[in-house]
């Protein structure tokens, strides 16, 4: 039976020597030189991915709360106007209901 284990759990804990004898018990052709460049090459694109991913996800949360911010500044405004219009039609018809005759 086979067990996968990433190859840099085997530099972390082994020798070179150790490493190198167990690395050629496994599965791969290539050679080890190629498989560590690729191996490393391919760790260098993960991260970059994920500092990527990690930059646009900060870019979306600071543009939401921007946003949460601005939607609440016009919530509050339009209150704001709601209510003085909701004045001004009781001044009105109070001043209607006082004045008839000049309507």
């Amino acid at each position: 039976m086979l067990v996968f284990v990433p190859l840099w759990l085997f530099v972390a804990t082994r020798s070179l020597s150790s490493c190198k004898q167990e690395l050629s018990m496994m599965p791969f052709r290539s050679p080890l030189r190629k498989l560590v460049t690729f191996f490393q090459k391919s760790r260098d694109a993960w991260k970059q991915k994920c500092q990527q991913a990690k930059y646009e996800l900060k870019l979306l949360k600071r543009r939401y709360a921007n946003l949460q911010r601005s939607r609440d500044h016009w919530q509050q405004q339009f209150r704001q106007v709601e209510a003085q219009r909701q004045q001004l039609q009781t001044q009105v018809a109070v001043l209607s209901k006082e004045r008839p005759a000049l309507s």
